[in-house]
């Protein structure tokens, strides 16, 4: 990405966008498509600005028209290759949904949802409602922050699967070592959870 941040033009003026050129005042710039895709996706997963100011019609439509040069069966195949990726437990999920047994809950482990085919670490139903829940590591932040791929996720499976998804962050959970008590207070507070007198929330 630093790469192809290097290229860009640092006049603060607005600069018009025709196809896949971008003309300012001193050059032209081509760039690949790939180029296009990844500084569309850097501002796609933030809310700092609106698709109107980032994309133009132009802009807009070229993509729509190269959504059309796929096939049924090439998107069914990266599709397929999304969902059937092998799962990995690490010890800090595993520890994450021992706490919750223990505290009453009947969690599935490693759920794909209906709509958009994410997978999620586990997914409880409590009062009726959906909850799924992140045990994310480092791979999910840049530095304290949750990276792009993450916060994309969280937004898909709870505006289109209707999933409410909470996080696990892996230095919160570290940082209880190994007191049960103090994991499963965390994680109450966390779903929400008055203290569990019985079983209170059930598997899907």
């Amino acid at each position: 990405m630093h790469l192809i941040l290097r290229h860009l033009p640092t006049s603060r003026d607005p600069i018009p966008l025709q196809g896949s050129h971008i003309r300012s005042s001193s050059r032209d710039l081509t760039f690949k498509p790939q180029y296009l895709a990844e500084i569309a996706w850097a501002y796609a997963t933030t809310k700092e600005i609106a698709a109107h100011i980032l994309f133009d019609d132009v802009i807009t439509n070229a993509l729509v028209t190269k959504q059309d040069e796929f096939t049924e069966n090439e998107l069914l195949k990266c599709h397929d290759a999304f969902i059937l990726l092998s799962p990995t437990k690490y010890l800090l999920q595993r520890d994450v949904i021992s706490e919750m047994t223990s505290m009453g809950l009947e969690p599935d482990e490693e759920v794909l949802t209906e709509e958009m085919g994410y997978r999620l670490d586990a997914l409880v139903a409590i009062d009726g409602e959906k909850i799924g829940i992140e045990v994310d590591g480092p791979s999910h932040f840049a530095g304290r922050k949750p990276t792009g791929s993450t916060l994309l996720k969280r937004r898909q499976v709870n505006n289109l699967d209707g999933i409410q998804v909470v996080s696990v962050p892996y230095w919160e959970w570290n940082r209880l070592r190994k007191n049960s008590n103090m994991k499963q207070a965390y994680l109450r507070s966390l779903l929400d959870l008055e203290a569990l007198s019985g079983p209170s929330a059930r598997n899907l």
